[in-house]
């Protein structure tokens, strides 16, 4: 399990940015796919939105193409089929 916590406060700048949490949040709790980080929960702690979410510990993706300087086509491939299949 992971949490993760948003801070309401510094995101009350851009309303639509709290709108589109609550609205992804409501869609990912309905998901259930081997290749889509689970949200078991979702609810609001004093100033914070707080996540509840399945642990992954491979990290970013982005910082593991930055990391790699790029990725190979065997490794873009495998990873595009991913997002493809959850999709």
């Amino acid at each position: 399990m992971a949490i993760k916590y948003i801070d309401i406060q510094e995101n009350l700048k851009q309303a639509s940015k709290i709108e589109q949490i609550y609205k992804e949040a409501k869609v990912l709790m309905g998901l259930t796919h081997k290749h889509i980080i689970r949200l078991y929960s979702a609810f609001v702690v004093n100033t914070d939105i707080c996540l509840i979410m399945e642990y992954a510990d491979g990290g970013e993706l982005v910082d593991l193409v930055r990391e790699k300087d790029g990725l190979s086509e065997i490794e873009a491939r495998n990873i595009i089929r991913q997002v493809t299949l959850a999709m």
